[in-house]
């Protein structure tokens, strides 16, 4: 998939999402199954980009993305930023946010690329796993 197909306009996301950032509730994941899907190059019912082709989860590595590993210190730094549009409050919460409206918060200095349509692409499942496996990156 090309950059530009990434950036594609999305298509309308459950509303249960916004509800689930909104209050903080969210499914639990599993870590390692999680880790398969940051790992896999292609992902979702949609045949989606996986997140390894944009972002590593090894520290100082830049593919595309910012590097996953310490991404406890990224959202915090999100939270607090000015062009922060986002509603998380938690860690959590701002996985979610990022993967689901990737476009609330871009990190400075890197493109806003990112794919839209993982709420489409991914079940809720694989939205917990990954977020589980993230959450290890600190």
């Amino acid at each position: 998939m090309g950059l530009t197909a990434c950036n594609a306009t999305p298509v309308p996301i459950d509303p249960k999402y916004n509800a689930m950032i909104a209050n903080g509730s969210f499914p639990s994941g599993e870590a390692a199954r999680g880790k398969t899907l940051f790992n896999s190059r292609i992902i979702g019912k949609q045949a989606a980009s996986g997140c390894i082709v944009c972002h590593s989860a090894e520290p100082g590595v830049i593919i595309i993305g910012p590097s996953q590993v310490g991404i406890a210190t990224l959202a915090e730094e999100a939270f607090h930023s000015p062009d922060y549009k986002g509603k998380a409050t938690t860690l959590e919460g701002y996985l979610w946010e990022s993967m689901l409206f990737p476009a609330v918060y871009v990190t400075p200095g890197y493109p806003d690329v990112m794919y839209r349509d993982y709420g489409k692409s991914l079940t809720e499942q694989d939205l917990a796993d990954l977020v589980a496996y993230l959450t290890t990156l600190k």
